[in-house]
């Protein structure tokens, strides 16, 4: 009897052993996928902050190539500031897509004539009623603030501006700018989508600015329509997107520059969109 006690005593002596192990390395092996998980984790964020730098990097690149593409005698964008085909920064990581728009084929927020802002704010989802008080509000950015005489219009405090109202601050944007200064938009210089807001501006008269553009036109076609919503000069403003594919994913911005054209400073950056 003694015997088969302390038999009995010494398999549970036994099995709590081997339980005792078998959770210690249970705990143990948990540790290691959990730490395993933490450096992996850690690695890849890492790997991602060195690409999204990179990126950063190649991006202000294409828009600094962008700025000498302006400044050259016109080897790469014509005398139309009309970029002769869309420009292609070539870095050994990745090809920057670089695309120049001069500001002056946009409607100015601040400037244009009220016809022509009313018809860009009923576009991006204004209501024809409220396009009148929108457009005073809008253009009461450029008033100098009370507390700061450093005030400056900006697209930032344009969206806010808009965040309570129907208008698509970024639909507006795509089609207007706060960097013209002009009341009108160049014809030979605005994308199709802002010529179908000029008013008075007929299909035919549309499709005839389109059809007399050239890719390889090295001077400004002049005032092929009368129009009082048209302007025949160039800004010093562009607007510079640029995108790359880094590693499977893309980035890109959007940057409003001011050619100034000094030594050692080609461009100003003015805003990022």
């Amino acid at each position: 009897m003694t015997a088969c006690r302390a038999q009995s005593s010494s398999t549970r002596a036994s099995g709590f052993a081997l339980f005792s192990v078998v959770f210690f390395v249970a705990i143990i092996s948990l540790m290691s996928l959990a730490m395993t998980n933490s450096y992996l984790a850690n690695t890849r964020a890492t790997s991602l902050d060195v690409q999204r730098i990179k990126a950063s990097q190649l991006l202000d690149s294409g828009v600094r190539f962008a700025a000498l593409s302006l400044a050259s005698p016109r080897a790469k964008v014509s005398g139309s500031a009309i970029p002769l085909a869309r420009l292609v920064y070539a870095s050994p990581d990745a090809d920057v897509i670089v695309d120049v728009r001069n500001e002056a084929g946009f409607i100015d927020l601040l400037k244009a004539d009220k016809e022509l802002l009313s018809a860009a704010l009923v576009a991006s989802g204004a209501s024809p009623a409220d396009a009148p008080s929108l457009i005073e509000s809008i253009q009461s950015l450029a008033n100098p603030s009370a507390v700061s005489e450093s005030y400056a219009p900006s697209y930032r405090r344009l969206r806010g501006l808009l965040a309570d109202t129907s208008v698509d601050s970024q639909q507006l944007i795509s089609v207007a700018t706060l960097h013209n200064g002009r009341h009108g938009v160049h014809p030979d210089l605005a994308s199709e989508r802002v010529l179908t807001l000029v008013p008075k501006l007929s299909n035919a008269e549309r499709r005839r600015i389109l059809a007399k553009r050239s890719a390889t036109a090295t001077s400004l076609i002049s005032s092929p329509i009368d129009s009082d919503f048209f302007t025949s000069s160039i800004s010093a403003y562009y607007r510079v997107n640029v995108s790359l594919e880094l590693q499977g994913r893309t980035y890109s911005q959007t940057q409003v520059i001011k050619m100034v054209n000094r030594i050692g400073r080609l461009y100003e950056v003015q805003a990022r969109l």
